[in-house]
């Protein structure tokens, strides 16, 4: 018999390597999510995937309205940086300057640490659920709960935590300097010019948003909840609902600034702070600039109850993603994107930096406290590696930091090896 002669294997294209990344959320009988990618301002891929709601049901489309989260806050970064640019709004003078209630510490800080999440006030947010659980409070609550507050975490510039409350403030000096609702605002001056009509923020969960997903939440007898926050009243800090459609084209337009907005108010969007000790940091104004596998990126994610985001660019190669989730069971939108990312740029990417692999250091993982910082740090598994979570964040807010083990035996964040061990074997 003639010797068999073996065919190469062809390179799967990129949208069947896409098919195949969302496989797992096409489905019917699970929420899902919604993804979206473009480079050089073409589409390559747009498809929706499980159910925008299971009770109708109604399948997820790229039509599909979805809240964003905390992907919302450049927008309200950009929205001060246009009024700041008018001569209208301070950035850098007290917030209670615009809102003169605010008589204690949380009146110190300026709008631009506000936006950094420098401002060192406690966050009304994170107040809100250790008082109240998921029972809203009336609307108003949040303004109040920032005047009585007496004490703040850290003096005004001298750290960061990440705080919800410095955009809701944001928000609301935003409104009483141009009189407007702030809602109307983000409509008039950032989505109509673009286009984005399927775009709006929308204070509350409770309101019937046309043509939205449904935000699920797993319950413990393996059906789902309706995902509703508990607050009638989120603004700058995560209330926008919109369409990968409309974000695909807020990032093409973030790439070519040519609609609205001088160079320095798109500069100083970008500008990364410095803090006290010299370094510098990731978080610009209401978005994060860093690198993955030697590429700049663009990005913030947002996390809802019953809901996550990631909008994602690689300026450099003109690369967009954005996945939009109503539930989707075990879906991380913020490493799908960065996979996307892998997919797309593959020839451009440097190798993967190595993780620690979590058989090593079995023992350690879990909860630990700091008695100098009062910080709780999580040493986590993730999927074989190591990694390091604060605050017992879920992932759909805060990713896991990668680990690296030092020739002395240190362990540290790779971005921080001038600072201290976290562990010392």
């Amino acid at each position: 018999m003639p010797e068999e002669i073996s065919q190469p294997k062809r390179p799967k294209g990129a949208a069947v390597q896409l098919d195949e990344l969302f496989a797992p959320w096409n489905r019917t009988d699970a929420p899902g999510l919604v993804v979206a990618v473009a480079k050089g301002g073409s589409v390559l891929y747009r498809r929706g995937f499980g159910m925008a709601s299971l009770e109708s049901p109604v399948a997820n489309t790229t039509r599909t309205r979805m809240r964003i989260g905390s992907t919302s806050k450049h927008f309200t970064a950009l929205l001060a940086l246009l009024l700041a640019d008018e001569g209208k709004l301070d950035l850098d003078v007290p917030i209670r300057t615009y809102i003169p209630e605010l008589t204690g510490p949380g009146g110190d800080p300026s709008i631009r640490l506000l936006l950094q999440h420098r401002g060192g006030s406690r966050c009304y947010l994170d107040l809100q659920f250790l008082c109240h659980g998921m029972t809203p409070p009336p609307v108003g609550t949040g303004l109040r709960t920032q005047v009585r507050q007496k004490t703040r975490n850290f003096a005004p510039g001298e750290a960061m935590i990440y705080n919800n409350g410095g955009y809701h403030l944001t928000s609301i000096a935003i409104e009483r300097i141009d009189g407007t609702p702030f809602e109307a605002q983000l409509k008039q001056r950032l989505f109509d010019p673009l286009g984005m009509y399927d775009t709006a923020s929308i204070r509350s969960d409770y309101v019937i948003t046309p043509g939205g997903a449904t935000l699920h939440v797993s319950s413990p007898d393996g059906g789902w909840r309706r995902g509703l926050f508990p607050t009638e009243e989120i603004r700058g800090e995560g209330a926008i609902v919109s369409t990968v459609d409309d974000i695909l084209c807020w990032m093409a337009h973030l790439r070519s600034r040519e609609k609205f907005g001088s160079p320095s108010v798109w500069a100083a969007l970008t500008e990364l702070p410095i803090y006290p000790g010299g370094a510098t940091g990731k978080y610009a104004l209401g978005l994060m600039i860093d690198t993955y596998r030697g590429v700049r990126t663009v990005r913030h994610a947002g996390g809802v109850i019953g809901g996550s985001s990631e909008m994602l660019t690689v300026p450099e190669h003109a690369l967009d993603v954005v996945i939009l989730v109503n539930g989707a069971p075990g879906a991380d939108p913020m490493k799908l994107a960065e996979q996307v990312v892998d997919i797309l740029l593959a020839p451009q990417l440097k190798d993967a930096a190595p993780n620690l692999q979590v058989q090593e250091y079995g023992p350690w993982l879990g909860d630990w406290w700091s008695a100098k910082t009062g910080m709780v740090y999580t040493l986590v598994d993730d999927a074989g590696a190591l990694k390091l979570s604060m605050c017992n964040l879920p992932t759909s807010m805060s990713r896991p930091l990668s680990l690296d083990h030092l020739q002395d035996g240190r362990i540290v964040v790779p971005s921080c090896r001038g600072c201290r061990a976290l562990l010392q074997r």
